[in-house]
């Protein structure tokens, strides 16, 4: 390293010496370079359908009498944007449950649908 600012220390003498403009790159050190940012990589979200259950109705809209996209009964579906959950309007999974609000956009076949929270088998990678 000590040599490394020495020979552009000699190189910027020189140059001011003879009036020469000594270029940019000389007047870097390796050292004062940052380091590169770690990169982040995106971690998939998908939506579990329950083992008790086996489906979930795909939805378009927040609410439980929207159209029905498709009932899916596949093992899990890609989250539309966020891993999370949304209120919509109160459904209940099947008679004898508790209500609930929470629904969670998906992508079905590039399609946006909703899936009511409580009735699926949750979120994951």
């Amino acid at each position: 390293m000590k040599l490394r600012r020495s020979a552009i220390a000699a190189a910027a003498f020189a140059a001011a010496a003879t009036g020469a403009i000594a270029p940019a790159a000389s007047a870097t050190t390796t050292a004062s370079a940052k380091p590169a940012a770690p990169q982040r990589t995106a971690v998939a979200c998908y939506l579990y359908v329950d083992d008790s259950r086996g489906y979930y109705n795909v939805r378009t809209a927040k609410f439980p009498t929207a159209g029905l996209i498709k009932k899916y009964t596949g093992t899990r579906l890609p989250v539309w944007d966020r891993c999370g959950e949304e209120l919509g309007e109160t459904y209940q999974c099947a008679v004898g449950e508790p209500r609930d609000r929470y629904y969670v956009a998906v992508n079905y076949n590039g399609r946006k649908g909703y899936v009511a929270a409580a009735c699926a088998g949750g979120l994951g990678a």
